[in-house]
């Protein structure tokens, strides 16, 4: 009875050690693997460790997760939470996408503009600068903020306009 007492100490410690690591570790998903190899890994460096980690991590690491249903929640949090932050990144890594695809597009028309006013086609400098504004604003909306150097860019090619 002492030996399994001992056993369960020290296997909850470890348990409880890998799931506080992998809390702290912002690359860890915290699976089932990951934690007994975590609890596997601090086992082999402890002599206070009795259950078999080397043998039989897994065992190891489910029997204590029964005996502490905590954990099981504490980790399906900590991954939920992780793959919320994942989504997040992605979804902002979309935006910029999206938005620097809209300034490309607003340079290539702002361009073309320029090159119509140049070859004396003022109707397709018009077309050009209609296509510009339009890309200008939707950059703005995408990215919530004012866009100057755009905007200085349109009243440039609108006065090109005008003056031929």
């Amino acid at each position: 009875a002492e030996n399994s007492e001992l056993h369960h100490l020290s296997s909850s410690r470890l348990v409880q050690r890998a799931a506080a690591d992998c809390a702290g570790d912002p690359q860890c998903v915290p699976s089932v693997d990951e934690l007994v190899q975590r609890a596997a890994r601090a086992c082999a460096k402890d002599p206070a460790c009795v259950c078999d980690w080397g043998k039989s991590p897994r065992k190891c690491f489910l029997s204590e997760v029964q005996r502490h249903k905590q954990l099981v929640k504490d980790a399906k949090a900590l991954e939920a939470v992780i793959r919320e932050r994942e989504e997040v990144k992605s979804e902002k890594l979309q935006l910029a996408h999206r938005i620097d695809n809209e300034e490309s597009k607003f340079a290539r028309e702002v361009a073309a503009g320029t090159r119509a006013v140049d070859h004396d086609r003022a109707g397709m400098a018009k077309k050009d600068l209609t296509q510009a504004e339009y890309f200008h604003q939707l950059t703005e909306r995408l990215s919530g903020s004012r866009h100057p150097r755009q905007l200085s860019d349109l009243h440039a090619l609108a006065k090109q306009i005008v003056k031929e």
